[in-house]
């Protein structure tokens, strides 16, 4: 059902029918991965701050009741770049690299060979889109942009197409 809404860009409904399946004593089935980051994906469509922010929150919401309640719910690559395409739409470098960072300190992951030693595991880390994105959320700051390019390639993922086409434009 949220999935539909969030095709459709009805944003409300999608966000009141994850709310009632949020309730503690709701008979609906508790929020997942998947309910939860398609409400996301529906916020990023919007291209603005306050979808941004309201992204960000249900993301946290995500963290929150996985680890306190057990849900299956934690955030997962297709999560992160969703969030990540909020702040990027808006051109928010800053925060859309906030986010990032926050996901890689919360899942451990500053190792330089973590997609080469994780690659079958079910640890989740960003992946070349979620760069990708950031370095799209950046613009033309090209300090930055060098900074991520070089992390990217520094943890074992290479640059393709698209990495091309957002540093030459």
């Amino acid at each position: 059902v949220i999935a539909c809404y969030g095709k459709l860009g009805n944003v409300q409904a999608c966000t009141a029918w994850l709310s009632k399946m949020a309730q503690p004593e709701s008979p609906f089935p508790t929020p997942n991965t998947r309910t939860v980051t398609a409400v996301i994906t529906a916020l990023s469509k919007r291209g603005t701050k306050d979808a941004a922010e309201q992204a960000e929150a249900w993301f946290l919401h995500m963290q929150e009741w996985h680890s306190k309640w057990g849900w299956d719910c934690a955030p997962n690559q297709i999560t992160l770049n969703a969030l990540l395409g909020c702040w990027a739409r808006i051109g928010n470098g800053p925060r859309a690299e906030y986010v990032l960072r926050q996901f890689q300190s919360n899942h451990h992951c500053n190792c330089s060979t973590h997609v080469n030693n994780h690659s079958n595991s079910n640890l989740t880390y960003p992946d070349l889109v979620s760069y990708n994105t950031v370095i799209h959320a950046y613009g033309n700051d090209m300090t930055k942009i060098q900074c991520l390019l070089e992390e990217l390639i520094a943890v074992g993922l290479q640059p393709n197409k698209r990495t091309v086409e957002l540093v030459q434009n």
